[in-house]
């Protein structure tokens, strides 16, 4: 009979060993979130919302660092559920933080602020490491999501530099087996922190398109559009110094959909399409001296198209990029 039993309690064990090892039907995978471009969109969206709520005033430390903002009572109630940085001290501490940007636990006080903005940082960087292997990834959509994550890692230690200082940098995906030596790190300094959000930056300007569309909201600015072409504007300006009298045109930018740029001799300005950012760069110059070329000649005559010739030779091949 003992041997029996221990024989049962063996079989036991190792059917609880592999029931235990086995996921779940139906519970998600990374696999599954980087199967479609549509699966791997929603991952990049939840990183976007593990970025805090900038415009609450509990969350500026430029209004909540001071000694003005505190929690009002009346008798028993209460008017505000959160307080200043300078008041909240008192309930500071390593694991019990009022203005919590590092965890969200349970058991802080009441009014407590809290976002995970160090585990929005690992998925961007788990998203970065698997967006590759996206099957139906398009080439753009590869290049600009992974400047979004490169955008939203610099984005979120920012945050957390402007609350607490120097910080402890992440800087790649930590694997959850990891042992606790991996993050048990000494803070940076100020100034690799501040190079390496810089460094971030960077990354994600190169990769971001300027204009993303009319309906992805939140992702273009037309400011850094208008910044752009106007620098591409005063590259050209010097050639066109006298006719326009030493006085640069208004450079201008809005959406068009018939035509790359329009020239206005009269009011002395070029107003450029915000789709042109998406054209190549040997094509988005070709428009600006083309419009340059129009305080020459008005019209399209062989004239117009001899001053564009003086300073693009290849300007036709420049204007077959924007046909592609």
């Amino acid at each position: 009979m003992k041997k029996i039993a221990m024989a049962l309690a063996l079989l036991l064990a190792a059917a609880s060993c592999d029931f235990l090892d086995v996921v779940p039907e139906g519970s998600p995978t990374q696999d599954d979130i980087y199967k479609t471009q549509a699966q791997a969109e929603k991952m990049l969206f939840m990183v976007y919302g593990k970025c805090p709520d900038l415009f609450h005033a509990q969350a500026m430390p430029d209004l909540s660092g001071g000694d003005d903002l505190i929690s009002s009572y009346y008798g028993s109630v209460r008017y505000f559920s959160w307080k200043s940085l300078v008041y909240a001290t008192s309930q500071e501490s390593p694991t019990n933080t009022y203005f919590n940007m590092w965890g969200t636990t349970s058991g802080l006080p009441t009014g407590n602020y809290s976002y995970n903005i160090y585990e929005g940082i690992r998925y961007a960087y788990n998203f970065l490491n698997n967006i590759g292997s996206v099957p139906d990834i398009s080439e753009a959509n590869l290049r600009y999501w992974s400047g979004e994550a490169h955008f939203l890692i610099a984005h979120l230690h920012q945050i957390l530099l402007e609350y607490y200082g120097p910080i402890v940098l992440a800087r790649e995906e930590i694997d959850l087996n990891a042992p606790a030596s991996s993050v048990n790190v000494p803070r940076s300094t100020y100034d690799e922190c501040v190079n390496f959000i810089e460094e971030e930056f960077r990354k994600a300007a190169d990769m971001l398109p300027d204009y993303w569309g009319p309906i992805a909201y939140g992702r273009a600015i037309k400011a850094t559009a208008l910044a752009y072409f106007t620098a591409m504007s005063d590259k050209v300006y010097p050639a066109f110094a006298g006719v326009l009298g030493g006085h640069k045109p208004v450079i201008k930018v809005r959406s068009m959909t018939s035509r790359w740029g329009v020239c206005c001799p009269a009011k002395r300005q070029i107003t450029l399409a915000l789709q042109l950012y998406n054209q190549p760069p040997a094509a988005q110059i070709y428009v600006v001296v083309h419009e340059y070329c129009h305080f020459l000649q008005p019209n399209h005559s062989p004239a117009f198209w001899a001053e564009v010739e003086k300073l693009l030779p290849d300007w036709k091949a420049r204007r077959e990029l924007l046909k592609k």
